[in-house]
């Protein structure tokens, strides 16, 4: 009984890991009420899925202030809580409202690559059941694409982990 017991374990356990997905559902809570439930997040352990070929255009960098003011960069995407500089090859920095200005990269630039660092592994994604908003969770910084039904279909980069609960906060304080 024990020998099987184990055995089917084992079986678990191998499954598990190889599917390579971890699965699984969070709650943000703002006020005591529910505020956006998170679909699904899937995240590929340990970078199995990471596309040899994936080479990154551009790099964000991302140093939070003490502040945690919200910055418009461009029309329709902001900073919040840092400032963002883009790299491109090793020595092109930019300040991201200049790379935006000067057309080095644009809106849709960072959209994609996001959803390309996504596929292959490099960031996390969490989907919010409040018209559409997700969040793409790097180590150092976070990428919130809002589509909420309030209307809000704009771009913040801020701090690492979710940014969603704490963006709403401060845009009520500045309303």
């Amino acid at each position: 009984m024990k020998k099987q017991h184990k055995i089917l374990i084992i079986a678990i356990i191998i499954l598990l890991l190889t599917t390579g997905v971890v699965i699984y559902t969070t709650q943000i809570k703002i006020k005591g009420q529910k505020q956006a439930e998170t679909i699904q997040n899937n995240i590929p352990e340990n970078n199995q899925n990471i596309d040899n070929e994936h080479n990154k255009e551009f790099e964000i960098n991302y140093s939070q202030r003490k502040d945690l003011g919200i910055y418009e960069m461009a029309e329709g995407i902001y900073t919040f809580g840092g400032n963002v500089t883009i790299t491109i090859e090793q020595d092109m920095v930019y300040e991201l409202k200049n790379a935006l200005e000067q057309n080095v990269i644009s809106v849709e630039d960072i959209l994609d690559q996001a959803k390309k660092d996504k596929a292959n592994g490099i960031c996390e994604a969490r989907e919010y059941k409040d018209g559409g908003s997700i969040e793409y969770l790097y180590p150092e910084y976070t990428i919130l694409k809002c589509n909420k039904l309030n209307e809000n279909k704009n771009v913040y980069i801020g701090f690492k982990g979710g940014i969603l609960d704490m963006l709403d906060k401060a845009l009520e304080r500045r309303d």
